[in-house]
């Protein structure tokens, strides 16, 4: 039988994440066998993890990242139940490793995940002692060659923002106007004003939407009593400033709130040469 040392039992702690009594243990049990006391402990562990599931997930950390070639693009999200466990470095490589996931692999679908992905998240659900959560994600493939990436973590990864944007010259992807445009329009996404946008243009937003929300506006509108033609134009102009809120090109600019992001982009292009034109985006955050 294999001496159990305390320097066996830190290697093992370390390799699984465990109490250190839980690896002194286990070590005992499996008589000092290391292959076979960590798989007991990730075996217990996974149990454990299964019962943790459901617990409140109000923390957590957003994690963007572009494939060396630039051709795809990730942006994942994981939940946690303490901020304590969201700072934590092993969480932040455990939602890197989700991220190169699905620049590997692409986009997860629908509420099941892979298999290695949930025993990777429920290995750490026993090491941390906490909920994790899988809370969201977008994958994207470039949509030409004229496009680009860009991610944006805002607040320590409590916002993430993942944007496709196609530009007119791609040699001058590099520019450094460019790139900070790029960056400020992602910015502008992330931090939601006046709030979250919905989508880069108005006919980028579902008819269904804009229907239910002409609808809401008139019905508003007519408790006034003025003249149909009235309410006709009240119901437009407070249309237009939805618009103004919900479609990224026309809202205020959050570094200058006089000027709408497409006049942003205009003076871009004026500056540069380039015409920057969003294609779409998403973006996630902790808590929402």
């Amino acid at each position: 039988m294999t001496k159990i040392t305390a320097q066996l039992v830190n290697e093992l702690r370390k390799r699984t994440g465990a109490g250190l009594m839980d690896c002194k243990r286990a070590l005992e049990e499996f008589e000092g066998d290391l292959d076979k006391a960590a798989e007991h402990l990730r075996i217990k562990g996974i149990a454990a993890a299964d019962k943790k599931a459901g617990r409140a997930t109000k923390e957590g950390k957003v994690k963007g990242k572009v494939s060396p070639d630039g051709g795809k693009a990730a942006l994942v999200m994981l939940a946690c139940e303490t901020d304590f466990v969201s700072r934590n470095e092993q969480f932040g490589e455990l939602v890197e490793k989700v991220v190169d996931y699905l620049l590997e692999h692409g986009e997860v679908e629908g509420e099941d995940l892979p298999t290695e992905l949930e025993e990777l998240i429920k290995e750490h659900i026993a090491k941390f002692g906490e909920n994790i959560v899988f809370a969201g994600s977008a994958y994207y493939e470039r949509s030409g060659e004229d496009s680009v990436f860009t991610v944006y973590e805002h607040l320590g990864g409590r916002i993430g923002v993942l944007l496709e944007a196609k530009l007119s010259d791609p040699g001058k992807a590099d520019d450094p106007t460019v790139t900070q445009a790029l960056k400020d329009l992602a910015m502008q996404i992330a931090a939601a004003m006046p709030r979250e946008p919905l989508a880069v243009t108005r006919e980028d937003l579902p008819g269904e939407l804009v229907e239910r929300e002409k609808e809401v506006l008139r019905a508003q509108a007519e408790e006034t009593g003025k003249p149909p033609e009235i309410v006709e134009k009240i119901v437009m102009g407070r249309l237009n400033k939805f618009f103004s809120e919900v479609v990224l090109l026309e809202q205020p600019y959050i570094r200058e709130d006089k000027k709408k992001v497409g006049k942003f982009l205009d003076e871009v292009e004026k500056q540069t040469g380039v015409k920057v034109t969003p294609i779409r985006f998403a973006r996630l955050e902790v808590g929402s």
